[in-house]
């Protein structure tokens, strides 16, 4: 999903639990690294839930524009044929 790069701020916090949590686990501190490890979790699947809300918010308004194009050439083209012939 790219959250690294469509929810950089969540994906970033995320990824920074994560290398707390192997340090933690490094030094033998395994509590703290297992709840870190727990709440690293969560904070990746927020991170992909945002990311997948911006992209279908984008490939909504890709849509959109695509129909409002569609429906531009439309009127172009019904223009051209009242007023100029069959032109394009």
């Amino acid at each position: 999903m790219k959250a690294n790069v469509a929810a950089r701020g969540d994906y970033n916090a995320a990824d920074a639990l994560y290398n707390q949590s192997a340090s933690s686990y490094k030094d033998g501190a395994f509590e703290d690294a297992a709840e870190g490890y727990a709440r690293t979790a969560e904070l990746f699947i927020a991170a992909r839930d945002a990311a997948m809300e911006k992209r279908a918010a984008a490939d909504a308004a890709i849509k959109a524009a695509e129909e409002k194009a569609a429906e531009s050439d439309a009127l172009a083209q019904d223009a051209a044929r009242i007023f100029g012939g069959d032109q394009e």
